[in-house]
């Protein structure tokens, strides 16, 4: 039986300065610290200046008050918006942007070291580079699923997501969603 082979999600990212300049993550829980340490630094290598994070309210609020005032120390660069919901808000997702490109990766892991680094998590990504790519469709639904929460950001994050808008403009230009999405899948040899 053939082996995977277990890769860190954040590797996709990689170290392509100018690629991508924003990008949006949803999770359920936040570790301040492991964020700082771990996500960041990676974002900022890629020189990726424009973080927001939408979290579980709920989750948010206990990770909060559980800080030791260490964690921000440096300046905290990123926003982070809470969501409330019935039940708790879950998904998990890293959308980034850049003026020509699109990185699309959603998963089960969430931003602390379990969910990023030492558990089993599975996580698909997809890449765009013009709005004819086959990837288009999902980077439309997530778009639209995403400005639920969006609309309702206070602080900064309207203004960082109209800066998305104005230097990402593929975004504007996606296709209409449609009632499916068929990926094709590659060929096992």
């Amino acid at each position: 039986m053939p082996t995977i082979e277990r890769r860190n999600i954040l590797d996709l990212i990689g170290k392509h300065r100018g690629k991508y300049h924003s990008c949006i993550i949803t999770c359920y829980s936040l570790d301040f610290s492991f964020f700082e340490e771990r996500v960041l630094p990676v974002l900022r290598t890629a020189n990726i200046k424009n973080v927001n994070i939408i979290a579980d309210g709920k989750f948010l609020e206990l990770a909060q008050a559980t800080t030791t005032g260490e964690e921000f120390k440096y300046n905290k660069t990123y926003n982070f918006q809470p969501v409330y919901t019935k039940g708790v808000f879950h998904p998990k997702i890293m959308l980034l942007t850049g003026t020509k490109h699109g990185l699309l990766i959603i998963g089960s892991g969430n931003m602390t070291s379990s969910g990023l680094s030492t558990n089993d998590e599975i996580w698909g990504a997809f890449h765009l580079d013009n709005i004819e790519n086959e990837n288009a469709p999902l980077f439309t639904e997530v778009w639209i699923y995403l400005q639920q929460f969006l609309n309702d950001a206070v602080g900064f994050i309207p203004q960082k997501i109209d800066w998305i808008q104005k230097y990402s403009p593929w975004i504007k230009e996606l296709p209409q969603a449609q009632a499916e999405i068929n990926l094709e899948s590659p060929k096992q040899t």
